[in-house]
């Protein structure tokens, strides 16, 4: 494109997108990564162009419900030293959130990490930048690892705290994505397993797609919540499974909790008609994994075969007894217990 026409668009582009937050998309050939973008754009598209940034779409959310913290370290910050930052941050964060909110720690892929947190409501996106902005620059302040933070400028020898809103139906990056820069993957990290984490555990090569899998899965818990009226998410997963073939996998994700309760549905067919439908639990799995995970999970490992998601929307799930109700917006559903693991899934009109 000639240097006037981009200009022009560019221009264009800038002035329609200005003081609005927006979604940028960029296409690294196999990876497409999608972030988010506020403030004057003007004086950022052109770089943002520069780094593979193919489309833009604009946010319309006002209100948000997940914050997200990016813990960037220099090349010359020991990556000990990072991951004392990281549990230091979670350990002040614990203390410092609403009471039910439920946080994640993923590693970035680079050498960095972030932290991922639930809230239990929506609130203005202005709000929430403004209430995490003044719980980071207090961290500032109290951290024992001052020495090595910095507050506004990116330097080998420090770690920067960046801060993000998204809403949990929004575009986030997908864990198990793959970083262009290293070629390393997006991987949740336990809080007690980040004294023995290093980059090598997110090598495609040499992950080791078990103990990932324990992250997909909650330790063999079939358990559900006591009864009463919850919020979550439903999702629904198109399954094309190696063994077990087409079908469905549904995630009632109740984020504050930390976990997404779930069966398989083996008649695939959707939307969901009149019919009643056979759905056998499965073990829990993880929110990350049951509300951004698509794609291709290796043969021989555990749900081997291509996963997407088709449906997904926040909901009450009310359970009584051996029945749960779920309310997803328009669409109402329940689902009653016959056998210990065998429910019925029926949509109400």
């Amino acid at each position: 494109m000639p240097k006037e026409l981009k200009r022009w668009f560019l221009d264009r582009l800038a002035a329609y997108l200005r003081d609005r937050p927006l979604l940028a998309f960029h296409d690294f050939g196999d990876n497409l990564v999608v972030r988010r973008y506020s403030g004057n754009l003007a004086s950022q598209l052109e770089e943002l162009v520069r780094r593979h940034a193919v489309e833009f779409h604009e946010v319309l959310r006002e209100k948000d419900d997940v914050v997200w913290i990016d813990i960037d370290p220099g090349s010359k910050v020991p990556f000990r030293v990072v991951k004392a930052i990281v549990k230091e941050l979670y350990d002040y964060l614990r203390n410092n959130i609403p009471l039910r909110s439920f946080m994640e720690i993923f590693f970035s892929g680079k050498r960095g990490f972030y932290i991922r947190i639930y809230l239990p409501e929506e609130r203005p996106v202005n709000e929430l930048r403004d209430w995490l902005k003044r719980i980071v620059d207090d961290f500032y302040q109290v951290s024992r690892h001052k020495k090595w933070l910095s507050k506004s400028v990116r330097a080998d020898d420090k770690v920067k705290l960046d801060i993000s809103t998204y809403h949990v139906l929004g575009s986030i990056r997908a864990p198990f994505s793959i970083a262009h820069e290293t070629g390393l993957m997006s991987v949740p990290v336990r809080y007690s397993d980040l004294d023995s984490f290093t980059p090598a555990l997110a090598h495609p090569g040499e992950l080791d797609y078990r103990k990932q899998a324990s992250e997909i899965l909650q330790p063999a818990s079939y358990e559900l919540p006591p009864d009463g009226t919850y919020d979550v998410i439903m999702v629904i997963q198109e399954h094309d499974a190696l063994k077990a073939g087409l079908h469905w996998d549904l995630r009632l994700v109740d984020r504050l909790r930390g976990v997404a309760y779930s069966w398989v549905i083996p008649k695939a067919r959707f939307p969901i008609g009149s019919e009643v439908l056979l759905a056998i639990q499965t073990p829990n799995h993880s929110v990350s994994y049951s509300l951004y995970f698509e794609g291709k999970i290796p043969e021989g490992e555990y749900g081997a075969g291509t996963v997407r998601i088709i449906y997904k929307k926040p909901a009450k799930m009310k359970k009584e007894g051996k029945k749960i109700r779920i309310k997803a917006g328009n669409d109402k559903f329940v689902l009653i217990r016959t056998t210990d693991k065998r429910w019925l899934l029926r949509k109400v009109r």
